[in-house]
C-alpha cells in the first residue's frame, strides 16, 4: 500500500520489490502490475494505492 504523495509511488514500488526478494520470491517481467487507486484520492499529495506485482509461480 502507498499512503503519501503520488510523485513518491516509486519508492513503495521498491519496497514492495525489495520485500518480494526477501521472501525467495521472483518477479515477473513480463506480466502486467496493478495499481488500485481507493476512492478517497482527491489530493495528489496524498493518495492511497493498493500496489500488485506479478510474481513467478
Amino acid at each position: 500500500m502507498h499512503n503519501g504523495p503520488n510523485y513518491q509511488i516509486k519508492n513503495s514500488y521498491e519496497e514492495l520489490h525489495q520485500w518480494i526478494a526477501i521472501k525467495g520470491l521472483k518477479r515477473s517481467n513480463k506480466s502486467w502490475n496493478l495499481e488500485f487507486y481507493l476512492r478517497d484520492n482527491q489530493n495528489p499529495d496524498h493518495v492511497r494505492v493498493e500496489l500488485f506485482d506479478s510474481i513467478i509461480g
